[in-house]
């Protein structure tokens, strides 16, 4: 994928080379993620209500989309299970069961 670089030595010895590392290379993983969405993109592995770190697309695009969907099942009768995850939330409760589990040796005041 890359010129071998001399290491040191000789240079007709071929184990005096060795391989690019890619990952020295600066904003490497910000270049395999833009390589990463232009397959997804090409290839059309995305289906359209896919909308995160897309072009042309966002969250709130997204969450519209949804409830255009939802409102339209509901207008046709259909039957709908959604579950709605919320992170926040998540990490208050988390932290509200390990102050419990804690007990009074865990006061943050």
């Amino acid at each position: 994928m890359g010129t071998p670089i001399l290491r040191k030595g000789d240079l007709t010895v071929p184990a005096n080379y060795c391989n690019p590392d890619l990952s020295l290379l600066p904003n490497h993983g910000a270049y395999r993620q833009r390589l990463g969405h232009k397959h997804l993109e090409h290839h059309v592995i995305l289906t359209d209500s896919q909308h995160r770190n897309r072009e042309r697309r966002t969250c709130e695009s997204q969450f519209l989309l949804t409830l255009r969907v939802i409102a339209l099942d509901l207008n046709d009768g259909d039957q709908i299970n959604a579950v709605l995850l919320d992170g926040k939330s998540f990490r208050q409760v988390t932290s509200q069961a390990t102050r419990h589990q804690a007990g009074p040796l865990w006061d943050p005041y």
